[in-house]
This record gives structure tokens, C-alpha cells and sequence, in this order.
């Protein structure tokens, strides 16, 4: 739009052209040429005047308003008033120049037209030209000039852009200025308005005037057209606190997002300044957040309304490590989507850290009444406003400051003869300031093992080096006291058994940056002795005037220093030795107990000595043994415990050593001594030997250094029983005894140990090959400590029992064979014995048919079995019989004659008149323990006798194969009896019958299949032919009768 615009200078006279009293004023006013005459229509008794007749007019009134002498009405003059404006996003920053006029003269003092709270920019002045900042909240700036004449000064101020409905808009305050003008670059296709005059000049430039009336000038525009978009209005109103300390600066934002056209997407973002972490994101809306390469991202729920408030915890360091000062930014967080930004920030400053200085772009200002009661607090140095955010923000200068602190350390040293263990409580007192953190260095040489903290301030720790760093939970400030104990230990590798003393130096606690005071309380075992060797910085008090009770005292300093050489004392022992000893002509078994009574000091390892020999077969047990070793050559056997025992202590010990019998005919002779056995380094040696004579022994005892006593007073072993006779019990006193064994045995008069009264065995197969074996043996026990029992050699254990009691399955030595292993069976026990063993072994599947060989579970030969039973369970659909060896059998082979069984039980023994034994179930239980299915169990065949059971023979065929066999004899039957029974078939039939039938019951009962499977196909023919004959005589009879009569 081109239009002519007019410059129109209206000045208000009086009547006659006589000029008033009061002192005119006078505005310049811009307006297009087509509305000319309506701006004229609304001023009364108007005068018109070119621009260059109006400067005419003016300087002319000046010039004789200085000849006359006649003061200016006004001291200054704002001449012109030129504004430039840019739009940034939500901001209009303006380029305001000014040019006023001193009239008059010296210095004056005049305020900017625009409100101080939009100032943004406010460069020193030329010319004589001073500004000051405003004074108070909501003031103006102050402009001083000096001299007479003219002066000119540059502002820059920042409006926000106000969103709305309709579109953008702007508003400035009325100023009271002769002549004003703002001109703005808009985007093309923009439709402007404004209250005051307004011209477009090319570019989208548009030149506004300031309205008449004193009204503020407001400026609106949007796009035009149908494709004119909705502005997308969302304001971000933050409330920001910020809470500087020596560990960093913490963030506290508070945001909260209005969308007054639009809704929110599924993601806000924002960017985070650099240095900054974030710590946590919260929100009613938010489902999660990340922060990745300076960006932000916070997921907000479905369709979530307005408006949406978050809360996001960041953090930063404030001073890196070795610097005392530093400048830094507030951080401070803009959603990409927000078109708006305003709010308030917050500054607290806690300990360590002093605030210097702070620097305000422009739109923030200070608003100390705006304090909140929260913000009322000492720690509170700031609250700053921003009306809209320019993306500048704020900058503090800060500087390290560093509390006074004091720090008492009470020390408890408890010397002991392998360790000094310590005790430190600390307690940390702040005296000016406030303390986060503190660091304790440990004395040289102590080591960290506890770290407890004792007063009301809680807090967490970290070992780095010999440095005990403590982080207090609520910090720690004038009247609140942190205490906190450590427990540390000094360890020399100088300690050791071969070592009589050893040197300790200890040197004080030092917490950082507090003043010390200290004192040192020892408190040594009753095995060590305390020497001082040497002491710097203690001054020694009496231990009852300190709070922790001990031997030795001292108060003192940080370089504090003490040397002590602790020596410790040997312990001395007394060791006591109860033995119970086995031999027979193979070997001979120990089991005792050592009992030791420690005291004067503890003792951590012992030694023992044995024969040579002897020394490589002694095992000792006990919990608190760590481990033994023995010296082969010398013969000393070392063990050594867990922890350091004093008291009464008690040693579990067994050994098993070779005898070498001599046979002389039937008897055999063998000689033993008794092992020695020694504690060198004991005070006292003791010991009682009690030896049992087994029921195939006759023993002789000779003693040449023992006292014999009665043998119903021998002692006992916790967990052992003697399993034979004690013959004889002897006392020692010292090492040596001198008691020998020789014995006497038997070869052609062996006394059974153990009689089985009762052996019961079930075997159950499967077509698969696998057999599982379950046996019972009740059995007497004589005297004897073991049994021996026979079973596969491929064979695996299932189950062991004695007594109810389970045992562990171990192969007897020397007893294992290519072709069976034997069990070692402890019975632990004289009297009634139950053994219940379980255990199963595969082999090779059934075929159609064969014979199958079972061998039960067997005993030594010189054990007697006085009654004993098997059961052996078989799958079904096969045919058992020809059963041979094993034990008689409870079941007799009766052969199944068609006959009788026709007669009884047609149907069911259909296929015993083949052969089959009749077939008992076993239970779900025996099934599931041989690994069967329950499809495979179908015959039981019992056997019993008065012996052991010996190896099984059997035959099986399965049903498959006798069906085929049977309907070919009955084939063969029906096949006989076409050829032998044409001549006189009744008489043939029934002598085929009585021969079938009666001949298997002569004793040949292999022929009983094929006896029945002849006699079915006979009868079947047999029956046949009687029938047809029978048809036949009928049919001949019945034509007989209806012949008529001749």
C-alpha cells in the first residue's frame, strides 16, 4: 500500500494569536494524507504548517524568548525520540535513540520514558551524558546531563510479544515525548494494526506513531489470508531455586507449562546448559525422561491437559579441585515448545561457598520484597524476577571459604599377642561456618575395619588409601557436634611363633583443617608385655582421670608419636591321650580323643610326635582345626587351629597301622605294639589305653611303663562306642608305655559273626533288559563290625539302610571281582540287625523267546541263611516256564488241560490252555522303583527254602509268537482229523479227544501248547462233522414223510 504521509505540527493558541500564560506544549504527529482531514475534524481552531515552516516557527520563539530574557518553560527537552524494533521469538527488542536538549544549562537530571523493568541495554553516554540505574522497584533510570545544549543517548529495551487469540501483540507505555516514532520489520503477509497512526513501508516495514490522548501505544498483528495459521501459545512460568555449597551447586526447577490454543506432544525437550547433570525429573504427566548430548527429553502421558507442572533436579560443580574462585551460570531449563518464558529464581548459599557478585542480563531485576516465608533465611541472598527470559541467564562470582573446625580423638590401643587393635572416637565441632564433609588420616601403619558413627549427625564414609573420608547426611554447624568411632588394627608380619617380641610404632589421628586434641589409653592381654621405647608429643596423666580404662595414659597433639615393643609369653599346655585300640591278625585300629588344658597364653598350632611309621596314618579331626601337616622323616605331626584357643580343648584322633601275622598250621600268630604318642612342647603328658579283643581273638597284653586298672572304670569317647570285649586298660604318665598286643587266631574253627534269620529278595525285570533288586536281611549279630555282601559288578546302588538308618556304599578293599563287587556292610551294633539294600543293573532286551538266568543278592559262604524267600516279578504278555536252580518253588507247573478249563473259566483261559501261569499286579509304588511302566509287571513266581539263593533259570516266549504257534497245531488238528476220521468218525473223534487230553497229564508237559492246539482244531472238525451227519438224517427224514401213499 502506498500512501502519502503528512507531518502535522498542532499547537494550541490562544484567542487573537496572543499567546497564553502557561507554558505551551506542543506534539508531533504522523498520519497518512487519506486521513487527514479526519485527524483535522477532531482538533478545534487547527493551524497547518509544512515541517519546514513548524522549525521555523519553533527556533524563532526561541530565539526571542533568549532576547527577552524570559526563562524556558522546561529545563529539558526530549527533541526526539527514534525507536527501531527487531522481533526475536517472544521478544521485540527495541534500538531506542534519544536526543534531548538542556535548556537550562548546568546539570540536570531527567528519567528514560520506557519502563526500567523492559531495559535491557544501557551503554555509558557521550557528551556530557551519566545514567544511574533505578533506585527503587518498578523506578525509572535516570539520565543526568550536563551543560547546555544537546545530547544524545542509545537504550535498548526487550517487550514480550503477547500470544493471543487473534494473533501477536505488543504494548509500550504513553511517553510524553514532542515527537516518537517506532518503525518494526514484520514477515510478509502479516496484517498490522495499531491505536496510533500506522504507515507499511516497503521490506514489511511498518513505522508506527505514539496515539493521541496519552494513551500507551498497542500493536497487533497476524497472518492474513485463508492459509493464516493459529499461533501456538504455551507459557513456561518457572520458579527456580539454586543452593550453592563446597560440593556443588543443586537445582531445584519448578516448571510449569500453560497451552492456551493447543495441547502438549508426546515429548518435551529441552537444552541443558553444559556442565550440567541431570539428577531427577517428576511430574504428574511425566512416563519417563533421558538426557543424552545436552538434550533433555521428558515423555508426558496421552492427551495430557493443561497445564502440565514438572520438577527437574540438576546439578554442577561450583569449584574443580585446586581452584579458590570461579564464575558460573545459573542453569536454567526452556521448553522448545514454550513461546513465553517468566518466573522467579531463588539463590541460597550454604557453607564453604561465598557469593562475591552477581551479574543480571537484561529483564531480570532484583525484587527483595517479593520474599517468600520459605526464602526467609539467613542462607537466602538473592530473588530476582524475570517478566520474559532473552536466553541469557544470570552469573554469580564465587569463592571458596573454609570453616574453622576443631576435632577431639579419644584412642583405646588393646594390645594383644598378634594384633593392636584401636579404638578412635572422634568427635568434629564446627566453630564458624558449616561443614559437609571431613577427612580423617589414619596413624601409619593402621588398617580400617570398622567405621561407626556415634553422635545425632548420621552420615556415609569411604576408605581411600589411609584416609577415612565422611560425608555428613545434614551437615554439620555451630552446637551440632559430629562423632563418629573407628575401629583399626595394627598387623606386623613380626608376630610369628619363632619371634619372642616385636616393635610397634603408633602415630596419631589427624582430621583436615581442625585443631587437635587427643589422648591415648593402652590396655595390653594378660600374654603380653609392654615396654616404651620411645614417646613424642604425649605427656602421660593417670588412666582413671580418662573416659576409657586401661594400663598406660597420655594427652596428646597432632604430631604425637609411640613406640612400644610388646613381648608376648609361650602359652603352656597340658595334653592328656584316651585310646581305644582293635588289633587282629590284619591290622590294628585306634580311635581316641586328646584333651588339651591351655593357659598363660593362647595357642594356635600344636605338635605331636609319632613314630616314623606311624605318623603318615594319623588323621585328626575337630572343627577348630584349620589344617595338619607331617614330617615323614621325623615324625611330627603339626596342626593348627582357626583362631587362638585357651581353656580346655579337645582333639578327635584315629589311626589304622599294618600287622603282619605268622600262620603255623591252623593257628595264627601276630605281635603289635601299641603307637606312642607325644606333645614336646606340653607341660604334662598323660594317657589311658583300653584294648578290645575281637570274638576270634584271643589277645595277651604285656605293659613294661603302664599301670593297669579295672576295666568297668575305663573312660569314654563323645561319639564312640566300643564294638567288642575291652580286655584290658592301662594308665601312662609321660610318652612312653611300652604296652604290646600278641595274638592268637584260629584258621579251621571260624565263629560265624552274623547269622541271617530271615533273607527276603524281590526281583522285578522288564522286556527291556532292566532288573531291579530290593532284599531284606534280618540277621543276628555275634560280635562282628561288618558284613560283606555280594552284588553285579555293573550293578548301581540305589539305597543302603541299617536299622533304618542310611549308609553309604563302600566296595570292599581287595574284595572286587570281574564279575561282581562285594559291599562293606557295617552292622555298628550286637543283636537284631535289619539291612535293607536296594540296586539295579541293566542288560539286554527280550527277543520273541529264550532263556533268561537270574542271579539274587549273595552273602559270604560262612554266613548261614536259615530262611530265605524270592519273588520274582515278570512283565506280561510272555510265557514263563522250565524254572530251574534258585530256591524250590511255591508255585507247581500244573499243566493247563483244555477240558477243565473250558469247564471253569472259558474265556479268561483261553490263553492258559496254551501255557500261561497265572498272573498277579504289582503295585504303582514297586513299579515307579524299578523304572518300569506300569504295563510291564504282569506275573509274580515266589520261591523260598531254607538256604541262600542261588542262580535262576527260566524260559519266556512271548504271546505273539505262541498265538502263531497255536493256530497252526489247531490248523494241524482240524487237519488230522479230515484224514483219520472217514472211516467211523465217532469213534475216531472221541479216542482223538481222550488221547489229547490225557496226554500231557503223563508227564509231558512241553507238549501241553501243542496237545491243546490239536485237541481245539479236532474238536472243531469233530463237531462238524456230527452236525452235518445229524443235517443229513433230518433232512432224509423229513423227505420220507411227506412221500405220499401208494
Amino acid at each position: 500500500m502506498a500512501c502519502r504521509w503528512v507531518g502535522i505540527a498542532i499547537a494550541a493558541l490562544g484567542l487573537g494569536g496572543v499567546p497564553a500564560a502557561e507554558p505551551t506544549w506542543h506534539r508531533q504527529i504522523w498520519v497518512p494524507s487519506t486521513e487527514l482531514e479526519t485527524v483535522l475534524g477532531k482538533l478545534s481552531d487547527p493551524v497547518s504548517l509544512t515541517p519546514g515552516e513548524y522549525e521555523t516557527l519553533v527556533r524563532e520563539a526561541a530565539a526571542r524568548e533568549s532576547e527577552a530574557g524570559v526563562p524556558a518553560p522546561r529545563e529539558v527537552v526530549l527533541r526526539r525520540l527514534v525507536m527501531t524494533g527487531q522481533i526475536r521469538e517472544d521478544v521485540l527488542v527495541i534500538e531506542a535513540a534519544y536526543q534531548w536538549e538542556n535548556l537550562a544549562g548546568g546539570t540536570v537530571s531527567v528519567s528514560l520514558p520506557m519502563p526500567h523493568r523492559d531495559l535491557a541495554a544501557l551503554p555509558p553516554g557521550e557528551n556530557a551524558v551519566e545514567v544511574r540505574e533505578a533506585t527503587e522497584p518498578g523506578g525509572a533510570a535516570r539520565v543526568i546531563l550536563r551543560g547546555k545544549g544537546r545530547r544524545e543517548l542509545t537504550a535498548r529495551f526487550h517487550l514480550p510479544v503477547i500470544r493471543s487469540d487473534d494473533g501477536f501483540e505488543v504494548r509500550l507505555e504513553a511517553m510524553q515525548v514532542a515527537s516518537a516514532s517506532l518503525q518494526i520489520g514484520f514477515e510478509r503477509g502479516m496484517e498490522v494494526s495499531s491505536n496510533g497512526p500506522v504507515f507499511a513501508e516497503t521490506g514489511g516495514r511498518h513505522l508506527f506513531g505514539m496515539p493521541p490522548g496519552g494513551e500507551g501505544l498497542v500493536i497487533r498483528w497476524h497472518r492474513s489470508g485463508n492459509d493464516a495459521e493459529v499461533p501456538v501459545a504455551v507459557r513456561q512460568t518457572s520458579r527456580n531455586f539454586y543452593f550453592l555449597d563446597e560440593s556443588g551447586l543443586q537445582a531445584d526447577l519448578g516448571i510449569r507449562l500453560t497451552a492456551e490454543l493447543s495441547g502438549f506432544p508426546e515429548a518435551l525437550r529441552f537444552a541443558l546448559p553444559t556442565g550440567t547433570q541431570v539428577v531427577d525429573v517428576s511430574g504428574r504427566a511425566v512416563t519417563d525422561w533421558s538426557a543424552e548430548d545436552g538434550k533433555l527429553a521428558i515423555a508426558l502421558a496421552a492427551e495430557t491437559a493443561s497445564p502440565v507442572d514438572l520438577r527437574v533436579l540438576l546439578e554442577r560443580a561450583v569449584l574443580p579441585d585446586g581452584k579458590e574462585a570461579a564464575t558460573l551460570e545459573l542453569p536454567m531449563l526452556r521448553a522448545q515448545i514454550a513461546t513465553r518464558m517468566e518466573g522467579r529464581l531463588s539463590l541460597f548459599a550454604g557453607p564453604g561457598i561465598r557469593v562475591e557478585g552477581m551479574k543480571l542480563p537484561g529483564w531480570f531485576f532484583h525484587a527483595p520484597t517479593e520474599l517468600e516465608a520459605a526464602e526467609k533465611d539467613p542462607a537466602c541472598l538473592a530473588v530476582v524476577e524475570f517478566p520474559v527470559w532473552n536466553g541469557s541467564a544470570p552469573e554469580i562470582r564465587v569463592r571458596r571459604f573454609a570453616p574453622r573446625v576443631q576435632a577431639a580423638v579419644d584412642s583405646l590401643a588393646s594390645v594383644a599377642a598378634d594384633a593392636v587393635r584401636l579404638r578412635h572416637d572422634v568427635a568434629v565441632e564446627v566453630l564458624e561456618g558449616e561443614v559437609f564433609t571431613s577427612r580423617i588420616h589414619l596413624g601409619a601403619g593402621e588398617v580400617l575395619e570398622e567405621v561407626e558413627f556415634t553422635g545425632s549427625e548420621s552420615g556415609r564414609w569411604q576408605e581411600v588409601g589411609n584416609e577415612v573420608r565422611l560425608q555428613w547426611d545434614g551437615g554439620l554447624a555451630t552446637g551440632r557436634p559430629g562423632r563418629v568411632r573407628l575401629r583399626t588394627r595394627l598387623h606386623a608380619d613380626v608376630w610369628s611363633s619363632a619371634k619372642e617380641s616385636a616393635r610397634v610404632l603408633m602415630t596419631g589421628v589427624l582430621v583436615d583443617g581442625a585443631s587437635r586434641s587427643a589422648n591415648l589409653v593402652l590396655q595390653a592381654s594378660p600374654d603380653c608385655r609392654l615396654t616404651v621405647l620411645r614417646e613424642e608429643g604425649l605427656r602421660g596423666q593417670d588412666p582413671r582421670r580418662t573416659p576409657m580404662e586401661g594400663q598406660l595414659a597420655w594427652q596428646g597433639s597432632a604430631s604425637s608419636l609411640l613406640e612400644l615393643e610388646i613381648s608376648r609369653l609361650r602359652a603352656a599346655f597340658d595334653a592328656h591321650l584316651t585310646a581305644f585300640a582293635v588289633p587282629d591278625a590284619k591290622k590294628l585300629e585306634v580311635e581316641g580323643q586328646i584333651d588339651l588344658a591351655i593357659r598363660r597364653s593362647a595357642l594356635r598350632e600344636v605338635e605331636f610326635a609319632f613314630a616314623p611309621e606311624v605318623a603318615g596314618a594319623v588323621r585328626f579331626s575337630s572343627p577348630m582345626i584349620a589344617g595338619q601337616w607331617a614330617d615323614l622323616a621325623s615324625g611330627l605331626v603339626t596342626v593348627r587351629f582357626h583362631n587362638d584357643l585357651t581353656g580346655f580343648q579337645q582333639l578327635r584322633l584315629r589311626m589304622t597301622l599294618p600287622v603282619e601275622p605268622q600262620q603255623e598250621g591252623n593257628e595264627i600268630r601276630f605281635s603289635v605294639p601299641l603307637p606312642e604318642i607325644n606333645a614336646p612342647k606340653a607341660s604334662r603328658v598323660t594317657g589311658q589305653w583300653m584294648i578290645e579283643a575281637r570274638n576270634d581273638t584271643s589277645l595277651t597284653v604285656k605293659a613294661t611303663q603302664a599301670k593297669e586298672f579295672d576295666t568297668l572304670r575305663v573312660p569314654t569317647i563323645a561319639g564312640y562306642v566300643p564294638s567288642f570285649r575291652v580286655v584290658a586298660a592301662f594308665d601312662q604318665r609321660g610318652a612312653e608305655h611300652g604296652i604290646a598286643v600278641q595274638g592268637l587266631q584260629h584258621v579251621n574253627r571260624p565263629v560265624p559273626g552274623v547269622v541271617v534269620e530271615r533273607m527276603s529278595v524281590d526281583t522285578y525285570l522288564s522286556a527291556e533288559g532292566r532288573e531291579l533288586y530290593e532284599t531284606e536281611l534280618w540277621m543276628e549279630n555275634r560280635g562282628a563290625g561288618e558284613v560283606l555282601v555280594g552284588i553285579p559288578g555293573y550293578a548301581e546302588m540305589l539305597a543302603l539302610e541299617v536299622d533304618g538308618a542310611s549308609q553309604r556304599p563302600v566296595l570292599a578293599e581287595g574284595e572286587g571281582s570281574p564279575g561282581g563287587r562285594k559291599l562293606r556292610i557295617v552292622l555298628g551294633r550286637s543283636g537284631e540287625v535289619v539291612v535293607r539294600l536296594s540296586y539295579v543293573h541293566g542288560g539286554q532286551p527280550w527277543n520273541g523267546s529264550g532263556d533268561l538266568v537270574v542271579s539274587p543278592t549273595r552273602l559270604e559262604a560262612q554266613v548261614p541263611v536259615e530262611a530265605a524267600e524270592w519273588r520274582l516279578h515278570l512283565p506280561e504278555g510272555y510265557r514263563y516256564d522250565r524254572f530251574s536252580g534258585g530256591l524250590p518253588a511255591l508255585f507247581p507247573e500244573e499243566p493247563g488241560v483244555l477240558l477243565p478249563l473250558l469247564w471253569s473259566r472259558l474265556a479268561p483261559h483261553f490263553e492258559k490252555s496254551f501255557g500261561w501261569a497265572t498272573a498277579s499286579r504289582q503295585s504303582d509304588e514297586v513299579q515307579a522303583a524299578a523304572g518300569l511302566s506300569n504295563r510291564t509287571l504282569g506275573a509274580t513266581f515266589g520261591f523260598r527254602g531254607e538256604r541262600m539263593p542261588q542262580d535262576l533259570t527260566f524260559r519266556y516266549t512271548s504271546s505273539e509268537e505262541a498265538l502263531r504257534a497255536a493256530w497252526g497245531w489247531i490248523l494241524g488238528g482240524m487237519v488230522s482229523f479230515w484224514v483219520l476220521a472217514s472211516f467211523r468218525p465217532v469213534v475216531t473223534g472221541l479216542t482223538g479227544v481222550a488221547l489229547l487230553t490225557f496226554l500231557p497229564l503223563s508227564g509231558l508237559t512241553d507238549l501241553i501248547g501243542v496237545a491243546n492246539g490239536l485237541l481245539v482244531g479236532w474238536l472243531l472238525m469233530f463237531a462238524g462233522s456230527q452236525s452235518w451227519r445229524g443235517l443229513s438224517v433230518w433232512t432224509r427224514t423229513m423227505g420220507t414223510r411227506e412221500l405220499p401213499a401208494q
